[in-house]
């Protein structure tokens, strides 16, 4: 399977979020271990960056955390002008509608995210970490 990981799975780990922290850990493992691919659009590398320098104004430490999510993933994807476009028109968050057209348009088979009804009228399958492992396991 080939699966997109919403921002806020990597800041599950990062930030080690109370009671998300394992299950997103833990989904990692268990896709590596099926051999399935973890990719990461590039937006979500460029959020990632704002957040930590936002909380610890230090260059380094942003693009070391950067390095640490691009040496977990399989395949860093980008975001076209197509699915921006193509985002705009969606009903909901702009954001999550932009992913959602970068994972289609990449062939992506599901999404993995925390926030599953910012995905609710997607056409592609979204799993909590959780529920994938339940699926996968």
């Amino acid at each position: 399977m080939k699966l997109l990981v919403d921002t806020n799975i990597f800041l599950d780990i990062l930030l080690k979020r109370d009671n998300l922290y394992e299950g997103s850990k833990e989904f990692f493992y268990t896709a590596h271990a099926n051999r399935d691919q973890t990719v990461v659009n590039a937006a979500s590398l460029k959020d990632i960056y704002y957040i930590t320098m936002k909380g610890l104004h230090d260059k380094k430490e942003a693009v070391r955390v950067v390095f640490k999510v691009y040496n977990i993933v399989s395949k860093v994807i980008d975001c076209s002008a197509d699915d921006a476009i193509n985002a705009i028109f969606e009903d909901g968050d702009f954001e999550d509608n932009v992913l959602r057209q970068s994972s289609l348009r990449n062939m992506c088979d599901a999404i993995i995210t925390r926030n599953k009804k910012d995905f609710h009228k997607s056409d592609m399958p979204c799993f909590t970490p959780e529920e994938y492992m339940r699926i996968r396991t």
